[in-house]
């Protein structure tokens, strides 16, 4: 009962790092995409 309660904490605590990983690489690239492309289109 502990290794699987270990397996998914450790699959939990991987699963926050790929979204915080990702909404922080998200941001950056919508900031470039508007910063890019906005001036084009206005």
């Amino acid at each position: 009962m502990k290794t699987v309660f270990k397996l998914i904490a450790f699959l939990a605590l991987v699963l926050a790092i790929l979204i915080g990983v990702g909404v922080y690489y998200l941001d950056s690239g919508i900031k470039k995409a508007v910063e890019t492309f906005g001036p084009e289109y206005t």
